[in-house]
């Protein structure tokens, strides 16, 4: 009988040999202002709908709220998020990516999964438990929640630091590929040791 341990090792283990090596956000210190952007843009909304750059980070503390919501009006909520983008923007201008969960979490937009999100960037230790990581944590049996809080929680006593920033990453894959709201059971590399399947 394995452990929960051993079984979510296993997990992140055949997980990243199914889907292969992909790309995984890590931002240089000076890109950091476009990860924080992305993320308050991505919450609630669909990840392909964030792919919106601009220029510098002095250009968009600079822009109109109206210029804002032009270019991320597919977003939902998108005149709440051009005003948090915005004053996020100029916050950042003036004294930088905050490097803790509590400061980032005092930036408009910011909550807890967007903050560990971000802190993951950075290459920090952090566990960010979106629709899909508290799905599969909890279909897998690594956790019997029903808050993501919760989830999180379970997850960071069950690994080791270094694994933290690998759940979102691969999770989020596994949930939009094979793991959905009806799981491809059938094919998945993880049928034989998820609760779930079984």
């Amino acid at each position: 009988m394995v452990t929960k341990q051993e079984k979510a090792l296993l997990a992140l283990t055949r997980l990243y040999r199914y889907y292969g090596k992909r790309k995984r956000l890590v931002a240089q210190q000076h890109e950091l202002w476009k990860v924080v952007i992305a993320t308050i843009l991505s919450a609630r909304t669909r990840d392909e709908t964030t792919a919106v750059v601009w220029p510098s980070l002095t250009d968009l503390a600079r822009a109109k709220p109206r210029e804002v919501m032009k270019v991320i009006r597919p977003i939902g909520f998108y005149r709440q998020k051009a005003r948090y983008v915005l004053e996020v923007a100029r916050l950042i201008a003036e004294q930088g990516v905050p490097q803790t969960r509590d400061q980032l979490m005092k930036l408009p937009g910011v909550g807890r999964k967007t903050a560990n999100i971000i802190l993951s960037a950075m290459g920090k230790p952090a566990i960010a438990v979106d629709t899909h990581v508290h799905k599969i944590a909890n279909r897998l049996g690594l956790a019997d929640t029903r808050k993501p809080v919760e989830t999180e929680t379970q997850l960071m006593k069950l690994l080791p630091k270094r694994y933290w920033n690998k759940i979102n990453y691969i999770f989020v894959i596994h949930g939009k590929t094979l793991c959905k709201r009806k799981p491809r059971c059938d094919v998945c590399p993880l049928h034989d040791i998820c609760d779930f399947a079984s």
